[in-house]
């Protein structure tokens, strides 16, 4: 939810290791992905804004369309680093400290989220495999924002979740 007119002057500032997430580093690999899906496949597929591979039957005919979703899934797998099964405890903190960024920077953008979880809960609600404290999703999804919106968002406080395995 979107709010005008609050106030964040008592919050501590985002810190410098969330300024630094690359919010082109998931357009920089989709790439990698589509030209790996060309090599496989021999149709030519595009990136969209915001790091989605996307293709029509212009592209690809219907009865192919299976073939090219495989061949993006296995380059995706091997081209792009992935979440390890079993994070470290250290790396758990660092997440957490960055999803805590992550709520700093929604608020401050005007968003209204829920406030952050304790460390420990956050850490066991990984390992748990629960449903984890999300700022970003919870701003995506309540109330529901577009597209558009969302990826406009995404520029200006990335998700440490999509950046922080790389």
């Amino acid at each position: 939810m979107v709010m005008g007119g609050c106030g964040t002057e008592s919050q501590p500032p985002i810190s410098e290791e969330y300024k630094q997430l690359n919010w082109n580093i998931l357009e920089d690999e989709a790439h990698l992905v589509a030209e790996c899906v060309e090599e496989q496949t021999g149709f030519t597929v595009r990136v969209t804004r915001g790091g989605y591979i996307e293709y029509t039957s212009k592209e690809v005919p219907d009865a192919q369309w299976d073939i090219v979703g495989e061949a993006a899934f296995e380059c995706d797998r091997e081209l792009v680093p992935q979440a390890p099964k079993n994070p470290s405890e250290e790396s758990l903190k660092t997440l957490y400290s960055l999803e805590v960024d992550a709520y700093r920077c929604l608020t401050n953008e005007g968003y209204s989220v829920s406030a952050p979880v304790s460390e420990a809960t956050f850490i066991e609600s990984v390992r748990s495999a629960g449903p984890i404290w999300s700022p970003l999703f919870e701003a995506m999804t309540e109330p529901p924002i577009g597209e558009e919106e969302f990826l406009d968002l995404l520029e200006k406080c990335p998700d440490p979740t999509n950046y922080y395995w790389r």
